[in-house]
């Protein structure tokens, strides 16, 4: 097989991508905020199956997105302009 060094950076940039999307996934998560790696790679795959990942991390993304929108305790809420 004779792939060409273009195709071959791309896919190493496109799972690097991947990695640090599922990095920071996996880190927003956790209750510490450091995830394992093991999470990290199973994310990762899940990303890059698109049709069952979509499915098997819409719960992750939703408590993820529900803790980003509650309010801090220890910051002052910002005035409406």
């Amino acid at each position: 097989m004779n792939n060409s060094p273009t195709a071959m950076a791309f896919l190493a940039v496109f799972f690097f991508a991947l990695w640090l999307a599922a990095q920071a996934l996996e880190n927003a998560d956790t209750a510490n905020g450091y995830a394992p790696v093991g999470r990290i790679v199973v994310t990762l795959f899940l990303m890059f199956l698109s049709i069952a990942g979509v499915w098997a991390l819409s719960a992750k993304i939703r408590r993820v997105e529900a803790k980003r929108s509650q309010p801090e305790d220890n910051v002052a809420p910002r005035p409406r302009s």
